[in-house]
């Protein structure tokens, strides 16, 4: 309940739904899935799930938002409820699959529902830490650049970095800002930060010896 109260209110899926009302649903963009414990746990997709999922049950919406479920729900016509109460998903092993997250990333990226600077960023530093993917590597599955792929490795962990230090305010960097910020020569300089193209040698990006100009 509470995430479809979260998806409800953040992503337009009244938008979605009438939309499906109008036209129909349709599968060119497939859902993607994995498998765990006998399930298909939806990876990619999830606004068009919670949307599909209010129309055949608008009961299921926040109790403030009912009516208007309802009223989509009835304009909906037999051949389309019939349609929507089963669809396809392109299911993968696990959660792990390299296929899969290349997918995610590509799509999310690269592609074009591109996720913000943060997301972005956390994916590049998941792909390193779970499947120990070169920048290269990263870069290939995802359609960008291995110096991209680095900058935005870099940057989220001289954060995690800044955290760990215990530096006052670390937690509310952002990182759209902190990528620009290190484009800067002299801020990079000022950090004694390099880019190697490992990001086995990046782990902690500020160098010992320049912990207090990171402070």
């Amino acid at each position: 309940e509470d995430l479809l109260e979260l998806l409800v209110r953040r992503f337009k899926l009244d938008d979605l739904a009438r939309s499906i009302v109008a036209t129909g649903y349709t599968d060119i963009d497939p859902l993607i899935g994995y498998e765990t414990d006998g399930k298909v746990v939806i990876r990619e997709g999830n606004r068009r799930v919670a949307t599909l999922k209010l129309l055949l049950k608008p009961e299921l919406a926040p109790q403030r938002l009912q009516a208007k479920w309802q009223a989509l729900s009835s304009s909906l016509t037999g051949d389309d409820r019939a349609e929507i109460q089963m669809v396809s998903v392109r299911v993968y092993p696990d959660i792990d699959s390299a296929d899969l997250e290349a997918y995610i990333g590509f799509r999310h990226v690269s592609g074009v529902l591109e996720w913000p600077a943060e997301e972005k960023a956390r994916f590049i530093v998941d792909m390193v830490d779970r499947h120990g993917w070169s920048y290269k590597e990263i870069s290939e599955r995802i359609g960008s650049y291995p110096k991209h792929v680095e900058r935005h490795y870099i940057a989220s962990r001289l954060i995690d970095q800044a955290i760990d230090q215990g530096a006052d305010g670390a937690e509310n960097i952002t990182i759209g800002v902190l990528l620009r910020a290190l484009q800067t020569a002299g801020v990079s300089e000022f950090l004694g930060i390099d880019y190697p193209g490992n990001p086995k040698e990046s782990s902690y990006p500020v160098p010992e010896d320049h912990t207090e100009q990171l402070e």
